[in-house]
């Protein structure tokens, strides 16, 4: 049975991002049904970004990855008028627009870079509260493997 100390189910940005930060302090494995992220369109982040990514040491390695400054955008989302948002004041300054799928595979990159273990493709198929953490029975290619983890993040 494998043992760790976190399991974290989905390897999107969320969940990546949990287990770079978790990996050099705890043992950590991450399940994500997707072997390779999908593309989306339309996806973008703000310059703010830019302060978190410098804090988790990964701002020169995600600025390498060349996406593409975002100075303003328009969009309709909960009312039909569009609205507006640019950078040109904001203290934090452009944000990107980003290739989606290219952003979550060097997210997850960086989190096996840091000690995480990434199982994709894979799935939960059992799962059970067991007194000093849970049992978590992972359905992949090879098989169903239990692993036990004293914490889940989903």
């Amino acid at each position: 049975m494998r043992q760790v100390d976190v399991l974290i189910v989905g390897a999107g940005p969320a969940g990546a991002t949990a287990a770079l930060n978790l990996a050099p302090l705890r043992s950590v494995a991450v399940i994500e049904r997707s072997a390779v992220p999908s593309p989306r369109i339309g996806e973008s982040l703000p310059g703010a970004a830019r302060r978190l990514f410098r804090d988790m040491g990964l701002l020169d390695s995600f600025l390498a990855e060349g996406h593409t400054p975002c100075y303003a955008n328009r969009s309709v989302w909960g009312t039909p008028e569009p609205q507006e948002l640019d950078s040109l004041r904001d203290p934090d300054g452009p944000g990107w627009h980003l290739d989606r799928a290219r952003f979550e595979r060097w997210l997850r990159e960086a989190a096996v870079d840091r000690g995480a273990e990434i199982l994709a493709p894979a799935k939960v198929v059992q799962l059970e509260r067991v007194s000093d953490g849970w049992r978590i029975d992972v359905e992949r290619d090879s098989g169903v493997t239990t692993t036990h983890a004293a914490l889940i993040i989903d």
